[in-house]
């Protein structure tokens, strides 16, 4: 996580189902945990308006963990979904790593509600725009979209860019600015984010290729 602000997903999944926030640790290059961070990283979900919600901070010296509102989270409380995505305030002064306990998905595909909604590559690897599919529940593409489903990268001041639309019926898949993007113009490294805008009218799911 370099300083600023980061769309981050996590790149494992629970051993037992959805992620737990307080298995995340935040530590230096070499591994150790940063006890140091005093909720100078934050970290928030986003809601379907695309309104951020509550800031969880990471505070090791204090809560052994994270803490939201002056009190420790606790296993259980904040979970994530696979793809599910986080926007990140590193104001540490330096980068961070997230350090992450699970085991790899290799289902991949991840369902993407109506509304705004943060996703990225749950993977280990990177994935190229083009290989990521919009699906239905049964993984049929979906040739209907007709970019009613975009994405955005953000920068590090929080601002987000251009909108890539999936339409499969004209481009065969991705466009940016009605040009079919190709494959390399678009790479999500592992844990990278997007924001997601979902205006199809219902429930699509997101189709990365297996990882291994």
């Amino acid at each position: 996580m370099q300083e600023g602000y980061v769309l981050f997903t996590p790149t494992f999944t629970g051993i037992s189902g959805n992620l737990d926030l307080a298995s995340i640790e935040i530590c230096d290059s070499e591994g150790n945990i940063l006890d140091d961070v005093y909720s100078n990283v934050g970290i928030q979900k986003m809601d379907a308006d695309g309104a951020y919600l509550e800031v969880y901070g990471y505070d090791y010296d204090t809560y052994r963990g994270w803490e939201c509102g002056g009190s420790a989270v606790e296993t259980g409380d904040v979970t994530f979904s696979v793809g599910e995505s986080l926007s990140v305030n590193n104001d540490y002064g330096d980068t961070v790593y997230f350090r992450i306990s699970g085991q790899v998905d290799l289902v991949n595909k991840n369902e993407v509600g109506e509304g705004y909604v943060l996703w990225g590559n749950s993977t280990p690897v990177a994935v190229d725009l083009t290989d990521i599919q919009v699906v239905d529940v049964e993984g049929n593409v979906l040739d209907d979209v007709y970019s009613n489903v975009g994405i955005q990268k953000m920068d590090d001041e929080g601002a987000y860019l251009e909108v890539y639309g999936f339409d499969y019926d004209t481009y065969g898949g991705w466009e940016c600015g009605s040009v079919e993007v190709e494959a390399g113009d678009f790479v999500l490294q592992p844990g990278e984010a997007v924001c997601v805008a979902n205006d199809y009218g219902d429930t699509v799911y997101f189709k990365l290729p297996s990882p291994l």
